[in-house]
């Protein structure tokens, strides 16, 4: 069902000659049941443990349709990182993967370019010494409407060429 749903929602999410696909994670509340807490596990507060065991949920889906391509669930100390990895492989050279700032870091942008994926995510830092010591980014400057608030932010992308991805059209 999913394939033939992507196939549909196929040319809705493209834009110049990019497929684009959303990644995005979350946390679900599930039934407060021992097995649900053994699996995955409760947060913690400023009084101890959470009442509800939490599922992290990270989530490739096209854009527009939102139609999922793939996900993977895991317990609530995972992290997002570890279970997007497998799914890189699952789309195409080419893909413009879109992410918020949990998806950004140069370790990551080398690890979608491994993949054959161009990105676009919201500037983040990390540091993590076994990454290449330089990368090729493009930063772009933006206004945006955050709670009530315009503010600057920065994104950074694979997409280079200032001329064929003119950063309003971004």
């Amino acid at each position: 069902m999913s394939q033939q749903a992507q196939e549909n929602s196929e040319s809705l999410a493209r834009w110049r000659s990019h497929r684009i696909v959303n990644a995005d994670g979350t946390c679900l509340t599930v039934a407060d049941e021992p097995q649900l807490r053994k699996e995955f596990g409760v947060s913690k507060g400023n009084y101890g443990d959470r009442k509800y065991p939490l599922v992290r949920l990270v989530c490739l889906c096209l854009a527009e349709t939102m139609t999922v391509i793939d996900y993977r669930l895991g317990g609530y100390c995972d992290d997002e990182n570890a279970l997007l990895a497998p799914m890189l492989k699952t789309l195409r050279k080419g893909d413009l993967l879109v992410g918020d700032r949990h998806f950004a870091g140069a370790n990551l942008y080398w690890n979608y370019t491994q993949n054959g994926l161009e990105y676009l995510t919201r500037l983040h830092q990390r540091k993590n010494p076994q990454m290449p010591k330089y990368i090729v980014a493009r930063f772009i400057r933006v206004q945006v409407r955050s709670r009530g608030h315009q503010k600057s932010i920065w994104l950074v992308t694979s997409l280079l060429d200032a001329e064929c991805y003119p950063a309003d059209d971004l």
